[in-house]
């Protein structure tokens, strides 16, 4: 992976603190910082503010805004991946790191509210978010001219580098409704838009690409859970994705995965217990993340006991 037989090894030094101040029964102030340090970013620092307003104790406005920034791992900042006959000839090129690869640097801003009904068991909570990123770690194509002659006189080798932006837009928000304590059930929606770019080629031609479906544009999940008299419990789950074409992995179709579960409590002398029937993906298959990552029906059953 780093182009040698021996070993790399790195050390990251992390230093965080967390500050919270109640200015008032209506405001609440909280700061984080975090200072990270390593050989290859030398000192980078992460920092987020937020001041959340409490109109009463049960409706809350926060308004949230970060700076980050993350350290390139060790086989993004040294790798070279190529396959080199007798130290002599390039047979493939597959994969280096560019010299100096610099940390991702982040800037996020998010608005949220939230509410609590507790006598009405509901629980609401809506959040809108920009989050951009530069200095995106990405890789590009160019000539494999590693010094060495090679084998195919056009190979090219991926490289890796600080090549990429991209601006991240969205909402989410979620329900949670429990109307008893034998009862409850909880939606989730988000959405996000991405709008990007990354160098895709240097030479012979410059190009550009995007990441634009890089995530989906829309999830959703309906959670459904009900306990019954004698011990017994059943939930349902329901969770949908649409398409995305996953940076590290492949372009997977949009999909509906349905959990199920049947339970049973019970007691033996001073100990308790639970059994389940669990289901997972009542339907047809599909790809998560990747196209040789697939999820099929699975059934089957779970014994606790608690001594």
């Amino acid at each position: 992976m780093f182009g040698h037989s021996g070993d790399e090894s790195l050390t990251s030094r992390r230093l965080f603190g967390h500050l919270e101040w109640e200015a008032s029964s209506h405001w609440t102030m909280n700061a984080g910082l975090m200072i990270e340090n390593n050989v290859l970013v030398d000192t980078i620092a992460s920092g987020r503010i937020a001041a959340n307003y409490h109109f009463n104790p049960l409706h809350t406005l926060r308004i949230g805004y970060a700076i980050g920034r993350r350290s390139p791992s060790l086989g993004e900042a040294r790798e070279l991946n190529v396959d080199i006959l007798a130290d002599q000839i390039l047979v493939q090129a597959i994969r280096k790191s560019a010299e100096n690869v610099e940390e991702e640097r982040l800037k996020s801003l998010e608005l949220g509210y939230l509410a609590q009904l507790p006598t009405q068991g509901l629980t609401f909570d809506v959040r809108l978010f920009r989050e951009s990123v530069k200095d995106g770690i990405d890789t590009y194509q160019a000539p494999a001219d590693l010094g060495i002659p090679s084998l195919g006189l056009d190979e090219t080798i991926s490289v890796r580098d600080n090549n990429s932006r991209w601006v991240t837009r969205g909402a989410e928000l979620q329900l949670r409704y429990q109307p008893t304590e034998r009862t409850l059930i909880n939606a989730h929606y988000s959405y996000r838009d991405v709008d990007s770019f990354y160098i895709s080629r240097y030479e012979p031609y410059f190009q550009i690409k995007d990441h634009d479906e890089r995530a989906p544009r829309h999830t959703a999940g309906l959670l459904l859970f009900q306990r019954f008299p004698a011990g017994w419990s059943s939930g349902i789950n329901i969770y949908h994705m649409t398409a995305a074409d996953w940076r590290d992995g492949n372009p997977v179709e949009q999909f509906v995965r349905v959990d199920a579960h049947l339970g049973y409590d019970f007691a033996v002398g001073s100990s308790t217990g639970n059994l389940s029937l669990i289901g997972q993906n009542l339907g047809g298959d599909y790809m998560e993340h990747a196209q040789n990552n697939v999820f099929e029906t699975r059934l089957f059953l779970r014994l606790v006991l608690n001594f």
